[in-house]
């Protein structure tokens, strides 16, 4: 938003009105909260762009995940353990 300032002889700020339109990247960072720059001069603004968002053209549903994970980490244990006794190492 943009606001006109005038100090004298008084201090009075204008409606405020639309500086740029979306969409420009935001951060999600708590530390890192400015997303935009001013140039030395004073005159540009430097801000980054958004990507524009493009529609899922794929979902992928995994049932029993959870089931498929303790499975592998049997399996790969297992592996482990053959190997132990081939060599004597890991």
């Amino acid at each position: 938003m943009l606001v006109t300032v005038t100090t004298n002889p008084t201090f009075a700020a204008s409606k405020p009105r639309l500086l740029f339109e979306k969409p420009y990247a935001m951060t999600h960072r708590p530390d890192a909260w400015q997303n935009y720059d001013v140039s030395p001069d004073g005159q540009h603004f430097l801000m980054v762009k958004a990507e524009q968002e493009l529609a899922a053209t794929q979902i992928n549903v995994v049932l029993n995940w959870f089931e498929e994970l303790s499975a592998a980490s049997l399996q790969q244990r297992g592996n482990a353990s053959r190997k132990r006794t081939d060599d004597g190492q890991l």
